[in-house]
């Protein structure tokens, strides 16, 4: 069930408290954010999904103020608070349903995502969003996906989407994309890429 709040200054508490007890998220902000800077589109569309309170998202918009970003969240609340940001547009989709990228009308240069696909579900719900996210990618479009990850031998069936590197990076190459990477790994965070 989506996080709802009630004022903006839960939202930035709550957001601000994900920063504290994981700092890593800075480091792999900036990452995502350098390569996002280095693609060569004019005028890119990017996609965020599970968005939280769109502090990416305005970081994306500050150094590409050409990119059309599209916030995507469970939350309704969240998705009015991305919303009043320029630039920047919330849409609320669960993205734990089926076909949960139908809602975008065209493909897209980039997906993203920032520590949230463990909270979609488990390896196989992981896998269709990676399947599906390739299939809304354009021609040399690129998935930046950062989660918590496990060690090898470390999965816990109480936090079924939480997986080994090497699963994230298996499961892109099955399901079609190419120049698959670990681009980053960072404390409980790993950073992984791959190309359409």
């Amino acid at each position: 069930m989506p996080r709802e709040f009630e004022t903006e200054e839960e939202i930035v508490t709550w957001a601000d408290s994900l920063d504290e007890r994981w700092p890593e998220r800075e480091q792999v902000r900036a990452h995502m954010l350098d390569t996002l800077i280095d693609l060569s589109c004019t005028q890119p569309t990017f996609v965020e999904l599970c968005s939280g309170d769109g502090r990416f998202a305005r970081r994306v918009i500050d150094a590409l103020p050409d990119a059309r970003y599209v916030a995507i969240d469970g939350s309704a609340s969240l998705c009015r608070y991305v919303d009043t940001h320029p630039g920047v547009d919330g849409v609320q989709a669960d993205l734990r349903g089926v076909d949960r990228l139908t809602i975008l009308e065209q493909t897209v240069d980039a997906i993203v995502t920032l520590q949230s696909l463990h909270d979609v579900g488990d390896g196989e719900a992981i896998s269709r969003l990676y399947s599906e996210s390739l299939n809304t990618l354009a021609e040399d479009g690129i998935l930046l996906a950062a989660d918590f990850v496990v060690p090898e031998d470390g999965f816990d069936p109480d936090r079924p989407g939480r997986l080994p590197i090497s699963w994230h990076l298996e499961t892109l190459k099955s399901a079609g994309y190419r120049d698959v990477v670990c681009s980053v790994e960072v404390g409980a965070l790993a950073c992984f890429k791959g190309l359409r």
